[in-house]
């Protein structure tokens, strides 16, 4: 990997991290039986981790395209 490439491979990572952060977050919630948890809430938190990984892919496969 160039060097280069390690921040914006860093940047490009960081919100797939934040929104697998937001599933296990749902997850902490499922199990908490002091909470409320909604299908919707665990529906978006989903959506949103799927988005950033296909966005993610695409950058990263253009990184390596240039490697």
């Amino acid at each position: 990997m160039k060097d280069e490439h390690r921040g914006v491979l860093a940047a490009v990572l960081h919100p797939v991290r934040q929104a697998a952060q937001g599933v296990s977050d749902q997850i902490w919630i499922v199990n908490d039986p002091a909470a409320t948890p909604t299908p919707g809430e665990a529906l978006r938190a989903l959506d949103m981790l799927q988005a950033e990984v296909a966005r993610a892919r695409t950058l990263v496969a253009q990184l390596a395209a240039q490697d």
